[in-house]
């Protein structure tokens, strides 16, 4: 029972185990050392070991370090950036994060201790690790070198979320490397601020303080010439005009950009104007908005 346990467990750990999970398994610590001495274990951190004497795994490092590292440590930093295939794999230590003091006398490791969120922490090919959006904001603080092509390598692997990126950078503002995240992005994007939500709430207070003729709706259902109803960001229904916010983070790849295009011509087929605002509309174009829209809305 307890052998099938442990080749179980070390099949999904990529063949390393933890002392204190073969203890759960039931192996008392001279059944431990009799297994080191014969060379059934072997040690490569203090309390991680090999299980037996096949070919290490490619990826038993990383899954090591993090045993290693205790009960709350994850893969992050370029090791996780590596696991996510966005960053290049580094040779000469593994990156976790940590609680406390876990992971300090490990060679070969490098610790970070940090505060993680629950959304910080999830786990690929069973290691568990942080987020690809954390994991981007830990390459911005400690490799910002890497940053531009690990945010690159996230959209060509198709994990690129901004949503989620939204979250975390407003969540760790303190955080060094939130600045250079932001920027990042913004060279990715076009969009300095990556969530659409933050671009329509600066559209909307934009336009809510505004002395606009008419004042606006927002996030309203209109019906296009098909009948389907959609939901527009800002709308004048009597002038039957409709203001868009358009981040590129949202809407640029080509599902997105198709949805938009036929919802556009729907809207427009049905008689509405439709003007889609960009960043640069809403920050530094602000002026030039306000005087276009309070002309067109003289009619």
């Amino acid at each position: 029972m307890r052998e099938g346990s442990l080749a179980g467990l070390a099949t999904i750990q990529k063949g390393v185990v933890s002392h204190a999970q073969l203890s759960e398994l039931g192996f008392s610590d001279p059944a431990i050392r009799r297994r080191i001495k014969a060379g059934r274990l072997r040690e490569v951190h203090r309390g991680v070991y090999v299980v037996g004497h096949g070919a290490l795994h490619p990826r038993a490092p990383w899954m090591a370090a993090v045993l290693a590292g205790g009960a709350h440590a994850v893969l992050s930093d370029t090791s996780c950036g590596a696991l996510w295939s966005i960053a290049p794999n580094p040779e000469t230590t593994v990156h976790i994060t940590v609680t406390g003091d876990c992971g300090r006398d490990c060679d070969g490791i490098t610790p970070h201790r940090r505060r993680l969120a629950p959304q910080d922490r999830t786990s690929r090919d069973g290691i568990p690790c942080t987020s690809v959006a954390r994991t981007l904001l830990d390459i911005a603080d400690t490799r910002p070198s890497l940053l531009v092509a690990a945010c690159e390598a996230s959209v060509r692997e198709r994990l690129f979320d901004g949503a989620a990126l939204a979250e975390v950078l407003d969540r760790c503002r303190g955080n060094r490397g939130a600045g250079r995240l932001r920027r990042a992005v913004s060279e990715l994007t076009d969009d300095p601020d990556i969530l659409r939500s933050e671009l329509e709430r600066r559209l909307k207070a934009l336009l809510g303080g505004a002395s606009l003729r008419k004042a606006p709706r927002f996030n309203q259902h209109v019906a296009g010439s098909s009948g389907t109803l959609w939901e527009v960001d800002v709308l004048w229904r009597v002038q039957r005009l409709v203001v868009e916010a358009d981040s590129r983070a949202y809407h640029g790849t080509r599902s997105a950009r198709e949805r938009d295009a036929a919802k556009q011509r729907d809207l427009e087929a049905g008689g509405w104007e439709v003007w889609r605002v960009r960043w640069r509309d809403v920050h530094a174009g602000r002026t030039a908005l306000l005087t276009a829209l309070d002309d067109r809305l003289r009619t």
